[in-house]
Parts: structure tokens; sequence; C-alpha cells
């Protein structure tokens, strides 16, 4: 299993690599549904991780905790559109002006490793 720092230093823009186990914590969750994630990064990095093909969610509730992912990791950069979508999600003001690169993890599998609360 690798942390997601060794994770993101082992990614430059347009970068993939296949399925990888890691573990981060969770920094916010989707309040709509649960149907994203995303995870505390040292480096600065947004890091978002979304479920293969809708599949799963995870409990709204979940930050702060502990998880082990697997799943697919690529480095990519975000539409504009995309971001303004995130941003009402995520309750946060859109920037045109930010940085659209954004980590991007696509789970086969979550397990929550320690919860929080």
């Amino acid at each position: 299993m690798k942390k997601l720092s060794d994770v993101e230093a082992a990614l430059t823009l347009n970068d993939s690599l296949p399925e990888v186990t890691l573990s981060g914590e969770v920094k916010a969750v989707c309040q709509k549904k649960g149907c994203w994630m995303t995870l505390n990064s040292s480096n600065g990095n947004r890091v978002r991780v979304t479920f293969k093909d809708y599949g799963f969610f995870v409990p709204k509730d979940l930050s702060g905790s502990v998880v082990t992912i697997k799943g697919v990791v690529k480095s990519e950069e975000l539409s504009t559109e995309m971001d303004q979508h995130y941003a009402e999600d995520e309750g946060r003001a859109f920037d045109p002006e930010a940085d659209l690169r954004e980590i991007s993890i696509v789970a086969s599998g979550v397990t929550v490793t320690s919860k929080m609360n």
C-alpha cells in the first residue's frame, strides 16, 4: 500500500497510474449524495475520489477519517464547467482564476480504516 504523498510525487500533468492501493485522510465528501470525496494533500494538490461506474457512495460524514482506496489514479485538468459543478457541491465559491489541475482517483473499492466522530 502506498501513501497519498508517494502517489502524488509519481504524477505529472496527464500522467496516470494503473490500479494502486493507497491510504489518505478524507477532507470532504459530496453532501448531496456521497458520490465523491476529496483527500487531504500534504502537497496542496486537489485530490478527488469518484467511484467506478457510479457503483457505490460513501457516508457524507466521513470527513477526517482515514481510508484505504483501490483505484486508478490520473492527473488531469478539469473543465471550467466541471470545476463549477464541484464548487457548488462543496459549497465553495467558484474561482475562475484557480488552477484547474486535479488528481483524480476512480475507486473500485474504499475501506474506512479509522472513522472520526
